[in-house]
């Protein structure tokens, strides 16, 4: 598509969250929208995410994304006419020690009183509901039928056709370059500042010309921090490398199961096509760049047979079948991660009309939630949800120094599934 010389609101990155800002934009009537992708849709790390979406949280905040996110999945495949993969199959979460099972009570207790059907299960109930599950040293489970998985590529291109049909524009293979203020100043990246214009973005500038536009969205993953810069913004957002294992299929896999995960082992499961997709939140993953490639795409590291080891193991003793199976396809691949795993969404205060929603560690699951959130903040001036736990502030320049960034994030990454506090956020 040829790129427009305005539009309203210019949505930079074409993941499953820029699509879903885009798409609840348009929900709203609001459809002079530009979405501009610097490659394909989902080759950020959207098309190799894992999709599970659970939607109970710590946090009311948190667990209202995702139940906003699970609202918008259900009937997305019936207003667009694409298939989106979801599939309400529900999440079993299990404690293996008394300290797990108190915290599960207790996010059982919240998510109850956030209006989820939240029920607490014996060992032999959570095995019931996922035979292949050995219940041997668990003290009980958690159930919450409403949630589920999804597809990832399908999910956003769902999304992306609901938008185009409401009249959104979307250019791919486009490159966004820097912003311009009321003066045509250039940013690219170099230190500079784009808050002219009283400190309002004029116009995203692209390596195909100008876009003149009224509000900015940064959706733009793992690269959120540099499109920042390019306005003068500071936001500490960098990647990580996340693995996961699809297994050999077996005819007692049934697409009926839920989704499982024991924060304990720190592994997560979900079937698909008669096989498991298995992943887990390991100590010590990699880092692996101060600067996130601006031509990185669609590529994959090398799998860390190391680093699986130990969620290898766990799964094995948690699911014998997983130790039967071979390895159909290994996923190791970057992820957007924050100093404390949750997202990046509000607005910038270097330039007035400028929103970030980046930084998703979940994106599949909280990228419904937030695109509408979004929506509502350029629509009415407010998102409809309190998100000032997510807000871009709460990390200060010391966190976006390279070096603090990526321990921070690999710290948080391996801390994902730990046991938290009362008023932690899992």
């Amino acid at each position: 598509m040829a790129l427009p010389g305005r539009a309203q609101v210019v949505v930079i990155g074409g993941g499953v969250v820029g699509c879903s800002v885009a798409y609840h934009l348009a929900q709203r009537g609001v459809t002079d929208v530009a979405v501009i992708e610097q490659r394909k849709l989902t080759h950020g790390s959207t098309w190799h995410a894992a999709g599970l979406i659970g939607q109970l949280r710590g946090t009311a905040s948190l667990t209202g994304l995702i139940r906003a996110s699970v609202a918008t999945y259900a009937g997305l495949e019936a207003r667009t006419g694409y298939a989106t993969g979801w599939r309400a199959a529900g999440s079993l979460r299990v404690a293996a020690s008394e300290e797990r099972w108190t915290e599960l009570r207790r996010m059982a207790a919240l998510g109850t009183s956030f209006g989820l059907e939240v029920s607490l299960l014996s060992p032999g109930d959570a095995k019931e509901l996922f035979p292949l599950l050995n219940d041997s040293g668990l003290h009980g489970a958690v159930y919450l039928p409403s949630d589920g998985y999804a597809d990832p590529s399908q999910l956003t291109q769902s999304l992306a056709a609901g938008a185009r049909a409401a009249g959104v524009r979307i250019i791919q293979d486009c490159r966004v370059q820097g912003f311009a203020g009321g003066n045509g100043q250039l940013d690219n990246g170099r230190g500079g500042s784009a808050r002219e214009d009283n400190g309002r973005i004029t116009a995203v500038l692209t390596e195909r010309g100008p876009v003149e536009c009224e509000t900015v969205v940064n959706a733009t993953g793992m690269w959120g921090a540099a499109t920042a810069r390019m306005a003068g913004a500071g936001i500490a957002v960098t990647a990580v490398e996340h693995q996961y294992v699809v297994t050999e299929r077996r005819p007692d896999i049934s697409p009926d199961l839920p989704t499982l995960r024991d924060p304990d082992a720190r592994v997560y499961l979900k079937p698909e096509g008669g096989a498991l997709v298995v992943g887990g939140w390991e100590q010590g993953t990699r880092a692996p760049w101060k600067e996130i490639p601006a031509d990185f795409g669609p590529e994959l590291f090398p799998p860390d047979h190391e680093r699986f080891a130990p969620l290898a193991e766990a799964t094995a003793n948690r699911i014998p079948a997983f130790g039967e199976l071979g390895i159909q396809s290994w996923i190791n691949g970057p992820i957007p991660f924050t100093p404390d795993g949750e997202p990046l969404i509000g607005r910038a205060d270097e330039a007035a009309n400028l929103f970030h929603c980046c930084g998703f560690s979940a994106g599949i699951a909280g990228a419904g939630g937030a695109g509408a959130a979004v929506a509502n903040w350029v629509a009415d001036g407010d998102p409809g949800l309190d998100l000032a736990g997510l807000d871009p502030r709460r990390f200060g320049p010391r966190y976006r120094a390279p070096d603090l960034l990526a321990k921070s994030a690999v710290d948080a990454y391996g801390s994902y599934y730990s046991l938290s506090d009362p008023e932690g956020r899992r």
